[in-house]
C-alpha cells in the first residue's frame, strides 16, 4: 500500500513592487528600497521577475527575507513579495515599505521617444534644427526673385 501523503496547509499573497514604466530614468542609479516591519505567523520570500512564469529568486539560496533589512532592487528590475502563512497556520500577517531613491524623471520633450529608438530622436531634433532654416531660404529666394514681396 502506498503511504499517505502528508499535506501542509497554508495561505500565500503576493504583492508586485516597481515603478511606472519609462517614467523614471534608469541610468541615473535609481532603486527601490524595501523592508519588512512585521511578520505575524507568516513567511516573506522576494522574487525578481514580472509574474510566476519568469521569477528568479532575489535573495541567494531562496531564503526567507528577515525583518528590517533594506532590500535594494534597481528601477528597471521588478520585485514580487510572496508572503505565506506557517505551516498548519491559516493566519497571518504582514506589514512593509517601500521607497523609491535617487528616481529622476525624464525631460518633458523627451518623454515621447521614451522606449523607442534613440535614432528617431536624433531625427527629429535635426528635422527641428533644418526647418526653420528651410523656411527662411526658401523666403529669402522668393523676395529675392519674385516682385512679390
Amino acid at each position: 500500500m502506498i503511504e499517505e501523503r502528508e499535506s501542509v496547509d497554508y495561505e500565500a499573497c503576493h504583492y508586485f513592487i516597481n515603478v511606472e514604466d519609462e517614467k523614471y530614468r534608469d541610468d541615473t542609479g535609481a532603486y527601490i528600497e524595501l523592508y519588512l516591519e512585521t511578520l505575524d505567523n507568516a513567511v516573506a520570500y522576494i522574487y525578481d521577475g514580472t509574474g510566476r512564469d519568469n521569477a528568479t529568486s532575489f535573495i541567494e539560496n531562496n531564503n526567507t527575507a528577515p525583518l528590517g533589512a533594506p532590500f535594494r532592487a534597481s528601477i528597471s528590475k521588478k520585485l514580487i513579495l510572496v508572503v505565506t502563512t506557517a505551516p498548519n497556520g491559516m493566519a497571518g500577517s504582514v506589514s512593509f515599505t517601500y521607497q523609491l531613491f535617487n528616481a529622476e524623471e525624464y525631460a518633458f520633450y523627451y518623454q515621447p521617444f521614451v522606449g523607442k529608438d534613440e535614432a528617431l530622436w536624433y531625427l527629429m531634433v535635426t528635422a527641428l534644427l533644418i526647418f526653420p532654416l528651410v523656411i527662411f531660404c526658401i523666403g529669402l529666394c522668393c523676395c529675392m526673385y519674385c516682385r512679390c514681396c
